[in-house]
């Protein structure tokens, strides 16, 4: 495939099969919130069958299909920038910065829970949504790192969406990392 005949996604391309990933990910989490949120060392438990599920869904078929659930039902792919597929190099480099982000935020969460007691646990407060615990009080347990990877995640975010809208290729910065470019087939 040359440059030539390349014809690049779009950001509402991108948007759309990032939204129906998104979908995907409900069953997961129905299972996964409600086991972190009522158990004190929840988060040390699943965090291993956590990693096996985004490397399958953010590696695994990115190399071999060329692209997420999202992305193959919106019509588009991802490649080198040559045109060429994806190995498994250029898939985990695309998803290197939110795996690290997992990583890091997952020990921060399990270091606290592993300060508290059961019973402390238990006493603290819960919001709606699938019983999340909120953990109000307790935030001098969390080391001073993880508020700033929750403002460094909240940046990469960002920048990621305006690094798409503002290149022709519409790459972002993924895809900067990995040298990849997203297409329509």
């Amino acid at each position: 495939m040359s440059d030539v005949e390349l014809e690049y996604a779009g950001f509402w391309k991108r948007f759309c099969s990032f939204f129906l990933d998104a979908l995907c990910f409900i069953p997961f989490l129905i299972v996964i919130i409600p086991l972190n949120a009522n158990y004190r060392l929840g988060q040390l438990y699943t965090m291993i069958p956590n990693l096996f599920f985004l490397f399958f869904f953010h590696v695994y078929l990115v190399q071999k299909y060329g692209g997420t659930p999202g992305k193959l039902i919106m019509k588009i792919r991802i490649r080198k920038l040559d045109g060429s597929a994806v190995t498994y190099k250029e898939a985990f480099l695309r998803w290197s910065v939110d795996f690290f982000s997992f990583i890091f935020s997952s020990i921060g969460i399990i270091g606290v829970m592993l300060q508290l007691t059961d019973a402390e646990f238990s006493a603290l407060p819960r919001a709606d949504f699938f019983n999340i615990v909120k953990p109000s009080g307790y935030e001098h347990l969390t080391p001073a790192w993880f508020r700033i990877l929750g403002v460094l995640t909240g940046v990469w975010v960002w920048s990621e969406f305006i690094v798409l809208l503002t290149n022709e290729k519409r790459r972002a910065l993924h895809d900067f990392i990995a040298g990849t470019i997203v297409v329509k087939i």
